[in-house]
């Protein structure tokens, strides 16, 4: 058989995952204040972004500083949301804004229940 077979349903790409947690934001967290977080995953830059209305995701290091930057895996990102795990997680900013990253990126485990 040709190739390493399919790759897990589960596995979340960054842009779609970016999505989904900001999506899930939106609709269960209440939270509308700015955020500017960027993320490492896999070698790739990605900023996500609300001016508090919308949120935005735009690949490449950000213009200006981020409030959080996160380095991991996406893998590693995936544990985080779904389970809390830090494993492989790198989160560096100001206390207050990184608190409320945490609770915030949390929201899509209480909207989304993996299958």
């Amino acid at each position: 058989m040709p190739g390493a077979g399919p790759r897990p349903a589960s596995r979340c790409t960054p842009s779609t995952c970016f999505r989904s947690v900001t999506q899930a934001i939106d609709l269960a967290a209440g939270d509308h204040e700015p955020a500017r977080w960027h993320f490492r995953l896999d070698g790739a830059d990605y900023l996500v972004e609300s001016d508090g209305r919308q949120w935005s995701l735009t690949a490449g290091v950000p213009p200006a500083r981020a409030d959080v930057t996160v380095t991991a895996t996406t893998q590693a990102l995936t544990a985080l949301i779904f389970a809390g795990s830090d494993t492989g997680i790198d989160i560096t900013g100001e206390t207050g804004p990184v608190q409320r990253f945490r609770q915030l990126i949390r929201t899509m485990a209480t909207v989304v229940q993996p299958g």
